[in-house]
């Protein structure tokens, strides 16, 4: 049996692109396992092919806390209902909030640079969906922040990027 459903556009301005994190913090089956699921805007110079500074900034402070997590899904979406039928794939436990603490890497070749700088921090909140069993006892040491560092001849592009992301919460 086949059928055929016709798709609809979203409006231009909704286009985004989806990602998301397999967040393990070991390899094996007890480990605990879940979802870090982020959208950002579609833009020419961003989609689902590639990925950013910003999105491998994002990875790398989630694998700091939940070490053998990696991103598994990076998807553009262009039409209605592709975003919910993608998150259902996805689905968990309840959501628990998990903030990510956007830093300057600085190094030794900038130091001096940087000292001359007013820099800053930028906490976004993301939501970590939980697939395994985590006693409640256990749920209070959860890690629920992460910091990424961003290089510090990046934060110009850093500070521009994180003024068009939103971040938006990704409810079911």
């Amino acid at each position: 049996m086949s059928s055929e459903k016709k798709m609809h556009w979203l409006p231009t301005s909704q286009f985004s692109v989806l990602k998301i994190i397999r967040v393990q913090i070991k390899s094996d089956v007890e480990g605990l396992k879940g979802w870090v699921f982020y959208l950002r805007k579609f833009r020419e110079d961003y989609t689902a092919e590639g990925d950013d500074f910003l999105d491998r900034s994002i990875l790398e402070g989630i694998q700091k806390v939940y070490l053998d997590s990696r991103l598994i899904v990076s998807k553009n979406i262009f039409f209605e209902g592709q975003l919910g039928e993608l998150l259902s794939l996805y689905s968990g436990n309840t959501d628990e909030k998990f903030t990510i603490n956007f830093v300057p890497k600085i190094t030794a070749e900038y130091l001096k640079t940087a000292l001359q700088q007013e820099l800053y921090s930028h906490a976004r909140l993301f939501y970590f969906v939980r697939t395994s069993k985590v006693l409640l006892g256990e749920k209070a040491y959860l890690a629920r922040q992460a910091e990424a560092e961003i290089p510090f001849e990046k934060m110009q592009d850093f500070y521009r990027e994180i003024a068009l992301e939103n971040f938006k919460e990704l409810g079911f």
